[in-house]
């Protein structure tokens, strides 16, 4: 792809959705099934109690954060902070490597056999909000685990501020700031919304 003579670079951090993937949580679980009907499938954005998000939300600068290999204790803010400069609107994605590490094993949803998939603290999402991000990422099944997921989410929800799970080919992109383009299915009734998540190099 060319732009104005700069050649640009366009990868696909969605997991893709097929009832065929033995691995897929959502398609191999009791209820899983409902879930997906939920929307919850695939990479997806966590909408809940919002019926309709501004369309202009799904086209802004995205900033990722590695947090590489944290599973023994909760992500804060001090393992980022310094090292990110993240401003209003942005979307804030957490590079974790869970999914690409553990998405084919049965430790993806059931949790690192030491500990759990990554989950961001209190206080990391206080800070966000704070920050008034757009949108919280990360390549993990949520930013919280078990009985922390939902509340997590209506949490964010309240501030305005919605959380995209399950984002892939993050090792790909060779730069931690770049444009993204978020295209999410128009459902109604549903508290999910498969999305297809795009980054511009």
């Amino acid at each position: 792809m060319q732009k104005q003579g700069v050649i640009t670079m366009l990868i696909d951090l969605t997991l893709p959705i097929d009832e065929q993937d033995k691995n897929n949580p959502f398609f191999n679980q009791k209820d899983g099934i409902n879930v997906a009907r939920l929307g919850h499938l695939g990479t997806h954005l966590d909408i809940l109690k919002v019926p309709n998000l501004d369309i202009n939300r799904f086209i802004g600068t995205a900033k990722i954060v590695h947090v590489e290999n944290i599973f023994q204790r909760e992500i804060e803010p001090a393992d980022f902070e310094n090292k990110v400069d993240i401003h209003k609107g942005d979307f804030v994605i957490f590079k974790t490597d869970w999914l690409p590490t553990y998405y084919k094993t049965d430790f993806y949803v059931t949790g690192h056999p030491e500990a759990g998939h990554p989950e961001l603290s209190d206080k990391t999402l206080e800070y966000l909000i704070q920050k008034e991000v757009n949108f919280i990422g990360i390549d993990a099944a949520g930013v919280k685990r078990k009985e922390g997921h939902l509340k997590a989410d209506y949490y964010c929800a309240d501030h305005n501020v919605f959380v995209i799970e399950n984002i892939i080919n993050l090792e790909t992109v060779n730069q931690d700031t770049f444009k993204f383009y978020c295209f999410p299915l128009h459902l109604k009734n549903s508290s999910g919304l498969p999305v297809r998540l795009i980054a511009e190099l």
